[in-house]
């Protein structure tokens, strides 16, 4: 995987895979192998890790505006306006909303290890925290009335939790319905043989990319490291900082964009040689 430039990520969980089946093969009644192979086996070095970006203005701008109107809108809001995790969030039931004093208690999270949801505590003490309801989100937030305090936010429709690829479609709807996807068409051929062009419609944006847009706006509203910790459930903050060095470079660069710009509309472009 290695050589073919897989990412960290990508080879960490193919690996977790792969020891869990031989786990699974040692479990049994009648064990097929005495001892799990892919214990052995070590993560190769310098794979390439892939950095989450946060969306732009724009992409922000359109989660906000589509709230009400678009299929699902209310989840990447309440993302972009919390900074949950997405298993954070489909996990909410409404007794997880403190109205009266403006709270998001987090507490649960939903997971997918074979598509499948399972309800689970955080991974760290620090994911367990009490973020603030702000009144932008308290204002789209409207509790049905025959919902119960333990009635999830997000469900399917028949009250249970989403599945991956119910969630998965619900997303891919949202993107689709507010413009945020990419068209990309394979050319592929039917069962007859018959040449056709498919048109692979992938959003643009993702649950966790608004979870990093959270942190921007936390950042260029002035909230301090610290507390920016808190509200996205850090155990470390080294990863708050790092994503705000990773902000502080990108509006570095946004500026000296602007200057750039602004010299060029002053003095014209630079001559070439």
């Amino acid at each position: 995987m290695k050589s073919q430039n897989f990412a960290a990520k990508t080879v960490k969980t193919q690996k977790g895979v792969i020891k869990m089946i031989f786990d699974y093969a040692i479990t049994q009644d009648r064990p097929c192998i005495a001892f799990n192979p892919a214990s052995a086996i070590t993560i190769p070095r310098g794979l390439k890790r892939k950095k989450r970006s946060s969306p732009d203005d724009n992409a922000m701008q359109i989660v906000i505006d589509n709230v009400e109107t678009a299929t699902f809108g209310l989840f990447p809001y309440l993302l972009l306006h919390t900074g949950c995790r997405r298993g954070e969030a489909l996990a909410l039931t409404w007794g997880d909303i403190d109205a009266k004093n403006n709270k998001i208690s987090i507490t649960k999270e939903y997971t997918y290890p074979s598509g499948m949801p399972v309800l689970k505590e955080p991974k760290t003490e620090s994911g367990v925290r009490s973020v603030e309801l702000l009144p932008r989100l308290k204002a789209h937030l409207k509790r049905p009335k025959d919902d119960k305090d333990d009635t999830l936010i997000f469900a399917a429709p028949d009250g249970r939790p989403l599945q991956e690829n119910a969630f998965r479609r619900r997303w891919r709807h949202y993107c689709k319905d507010v413009g945020l996807v990419v068209d990309i068409p394979e050319v592929r051929k039917s069962k007859t043989g018959r040449t056709y062009i498919y048109h692979n419609i992938k959003p643009t944006l993702t649950p966790h990319q608004l979870r990093h847009g959270c942190a921007t706006l936390l950042y260029e509203s002035g909230v301090d490291m610290k507390t920016s910790q808190s509200q996205l459930g850090h155990a470390d903050v080294h990863t708050t900082m790092q994503i705000y060095t990773d902000i502080r470079e990108s509006h570095r660069k946004d500026q000296l964009g602007k200057l750039t710009s602004y010299m060029s509309t002053k003095y014209g472009e630079i001559a070439k040689a």
